[in-house]
């Protein structure tokens, strides 16, 4: 399970990641932190290519999409 530091005490029998986005050296809005997650998860499984993660962030918040994918790729 991948988390953020708040909910690290969490009691549960998976394995917990814990990702802190502001070790991150670009502020990470709260609205893409969930895209951070999701993007530690599957980088860290392997199940999801980072390239299709990618693809799926065009639109309207791009910018903000990609800058939360880096950060997740880079804090897996």
């Amino acid at each position: 399970m991948v988390t953020l530091p708040e909910f690290a005490d969490l009691a549960t029998d998976a394995e917990l990641i814990v990702v802190d986005p502001s070790e991150w050296d670009r502020r990470v809005p709260k609205a893409q932190v969930a895209l951070v997650l999701l993007t530690v998860a599957a980088r860290r499984a392997g199940v999801i290519p980072i390239d299709a993660v990618s693809a799926a962030a065009a639109g309207p918040f791009e910018s903000a999409n990609y800058n939360a994918i880096e950060a997740g790729v880079a804090l897996a």
